[in-house]
């Protein structure tokens, strides 16, 4: 506890208790803090003229920027914060589209930088499972399918150059585990020779930078 704060409960007869502030990222009664960590903050801004749940923001300590976690249209029913790696934050969105639309998205943010890359996706008859990813953002997931009677998985990574790449696409993986920068898994049990990635990915896409006024 700071001695200020110490000072302020006691002057006025109160228990002394700390006081849990933004470590970044506008103070403002409008806007909900959702996540916290001594590294970032994930806040909440409703956004009533589109019936939304609630737009997500992100930002990090000694940083002055403020990313919008939200990239899809007017029916966004916004971002679940996952997992924080290092400077890696996963994050889970539901896409836009129609009204009704139950796919959804999962990213791999920078939280230095606000660029992302695209991992998982669930639309329908297709998800994905065991989304990894390191300190050095390198993601791997399982990319999986199903006709209602057989479910097929492939291994799938985030490139060199930020896209999507397939590792194994003969449907039958399991088993994916990344560390460092070496990815295993098993192919209808068996297990498969290691990959090894030569370096981090480049993160193609960037948050939208946002700028809030004084309330």
């Amino acid at each position: 506890m700071s001695l200020g704060v110490l000072s302020v409960a006691l002057l006025n007869g109160a228990p002394a208790r700390a006081v849990a502030a933004p470590v970044c990222g506008p103070s403002r009664s409008d806007l909900r803090t959702v996540r916290q960590t001594p590294s970032i903050r994930v806040f909440e801004r409703r956004d009533d003229s589109y019936g939304d749940v609630g737009r997500r923001y992100l930002c990090r300590r000694g940083h002055v920027a403020v990313w919008s976690l939200t990239t899809s249209g007017i029916y966004s029913s916004g971002q679940t914060p996952g997992p924080l790696i290092g400077a890696f934050l996963l994050v889970t969105e539901a896409s836009g589209g129609a009204v009704g639309d139950d796919g959804r998205v999962v990213r791999v943010v920078d939280t230095r930088t606000g660029r992302y890359a695209e991992t998982g996706s669930s639309y329908q008859n297709m998800g994905y499972d065991e989304v990894q990813f390191s300190r050095e953002g390198i993601a791997v997931w399982l990319q999986t399918r199903s006709n209602g009677t057989d479910t097929t998985a492939d291994v799938m990574a985030v490139g060199s150059d930020g896209r999507a790449v397939v590792l194994d696409n003969r449907g039958a993986a399991s088993g994916l585990q990344l560390v460092g920068r070496t990815v295993t898994w098993r192919q209808a049990g068996a297990p498969q020779p290691p990959f090894a990635f030569t370096g981090p990915p480049r993160y193609r896409y960037r948050l939208t930078r946002v700028v809030f006024a004084r309330r």
